[in-house]
């Protein structure tokens, strides 16, 4: 529940949603997870949004021409601002899992008054499934239309969002599944992370990001948020995946090149875990909790998007090595994809 201590702020609970085809059967041990990001104030900068579904709606609806499930809690008031969480669905677009009223993460956006979006990926044309990573990432930028073209759904969906309910631009929180994690970390965050960072559960998949992608066209943006205190300040990393999912090596490329670059990042690695063959929501229940219980909203006006952080402590930018130009013709047929993903949810 958002609680307001004062006029001026606003303490934070959270939650997010799931994907894949989930074994609930499934609840295996794992190794401690530290996903507390510490005790932080991110200011909200409240949208001021209006003409949204009314309150204690559930609706399959069209989020920037897309389909997409929409919850928006019995108890959000118009007059005050709130947290957007979102689901990035799995391949296969199970974008409406949480459309059935008495699940958990339901229960828990009513309780706390948020509101939820899950929108449907594009359809990948090769593949013909619904896909947020669409034919992977290229070494050219037409190359990357697919990837990007989901990229900016998302950006058009959190931004009619923001346009229809007072919802706190500074404050994203989300969850993924398989291929919508393999597109969060490999290409959401590098192209679009200064401007939607958020506090992401990224479940059961990885694109396996590091140094050796410095050469596609979006990286240098990514290696560019190492020394902003505001970025850092509103995000985290936090990967939830078993330690005998095949996407398993891609996480652990990926953590240590993300604290490389000063992101907090966390992780719950879980033991003898196949792919998404865990509950995933129970899991985004517990990190949104650790999250809860560090941050609080401060609910003053701010002029600018990217507040200052509070406490937090500056990670000096660490020089990047520079890479040996490849030629164009090579360039062009360096396609990274996420091979192991066709076919999951």
């Amino acid at each position: 529940m958002i609680n307001f201590f004062s006029t001026s702020t606003l303490k934070l609970s959270l939650f997010s949603v799931i994907g894949c085809l989930i074994m609930l059967s499934l609840l295996p041990q794992s190794s401690p997870a530290e996903a507390q990001p510490g005790n932080r104030e991110i200011a909200c900068n409240p949208s001021n949004g209006s003409g949204g579904l009314a309150p204690g709606t559930y609706a399959d609806t069209t989020i920037a021409g897309q389909p997409a499930v929409v919850i928006v809690s019995e108890n959000y008031d118009p007059s005050e601002p709130t947290v957007l969480t979102f689901y990035l669905h799995g391949d296969g677009g199970g974008y409406t899992f949480y459309s059935q009223d008495g699940r958990p993460l339901n229960n828990l956006v009513r309780d706390n008054g948020w509101i939820f979006v899950s929108p449907q990926s594009f359809t990948d044309a090769d593949s013909g499934t619904t896909r947020w990573w669409g034919a992977g990432v290229s070494g050219n930028a037409a190359g990357n239309a697919g990837i990007e073209a989901n990229a900016q759904l998302l950006e058009d969906v959190f931004e009619e969002m923001f346009a229809k309910y007072n919802l706190c631009r500074n404050v994203l929180m989300g969850h993924s599944a398989s291929g919508g994690s393999w597109f969060y970390d490999g290409y959401f965050v590098p192209s679009r992370g200064d401007r939607y960072p958020a506090f992401m559960n990224i479940g059961c998949g990885s694109s396996g990001i590091d140094s050796g992608w410095s050469f596609f066209p979006f990286y240098d943006n990514l290696n560019s948020f190492k020394d902003d205190n505001g970025i850092q300040n509103r995000t985290q990393l936090h990967y939830t995946i078993g330690d005998q999912d095949f996407l398993f090596d891609e996480a652990e490329d990926a953590v240590p090149h993300y604290q490389g670059l000063g992101f907090d990042v966390t992780t719950d690695f879980l033991t003898d875990v196949t792919h998404c063959a865990f509950d995933l929501a129970g899991k985004t229940i517990e990190y949104w909790t650790a999250v809860d219980n560090a941050i609080t909203i401060s609910t003053e006006p701010v002029a600018s998007p990217t507040p200052e952080p509070t406490g937090t402590p500056t990670i000096p930018p660490t020089p990047m090595p520079t890479a040996t130009p490849i030629p164009p013709e090579i360039l062009d047929e360096l396609i990274f994809l996420p091979m192991a993903v066709k076919g999951n949810g």
